[in-house]
């Protein structure tokens, strides 16, 4: 999504009172109760299910559940097209992947959603974003393979 793409959206929610936006430099807004209620798939009834995923695999690795909801809100908002089925599938990818390593380098949950870093164009990245389009483009690849075969 372009940048222009992502403010006429955040502009658009906010004239349609499902957030306010608090500061546009820093990318600070809040979710207002009208869009809370209007998730389909309320994050906080099943962030314990995504947080578990993490549990036994490194000391504090399940990461904050007030960070996890926060940042998987702000990550729906930013990416409509995601489910709770992808995020979960991805994440068990992601884990599955670092058990290679015995999960030594594995990143906290609430990190993994969303991590502040200076150098990208928002400050921020996102791992589970990423392994999301990984998972994507799987599928994608799994349903258009008899392309190959002509």
């Amino acid at each position: 999504m372009e940048e222009k793409e992502v403010v006429e959206l955040l502009n658009s929610l906010q004239q349609q009172s499902l957030i306010k936006i608090l500061n546009w430099q820093n990318k600070e807004l809040i979710l207002l109760p009208k869009l809370v209620s209007k998730l389909s798939n309320p994050i906080a009834e099943w962030i314990d299910d995504y947080r578990a995923l993490f549990k036994g695999k490194k000391p504090g690795a399940m990461g904050s559940k007030e960070a996890c909801i926060k940042k998987m809100e702000e990550l729906f908002i930013r990416r409509p097209d995601l489910t709770k089925e992808k995020v979960m599938a991805a994440t068990q990818n992601y884990i599955n992947a670092e058990s290679l390593n015995r999960w030594k380098y594995m990143m906290q949950a609430d990190y993994f959603i969303s991590k502040n870093q200076g150098h990208t164009k928002d400050g921020k990245i996102s791992k589970l974003e990423a392994f999301c389009d990984d998972l994507e483009d799987t599928l994608d690849t799994n349903n258009n393979s008899f392309m190959h075969d002509i």
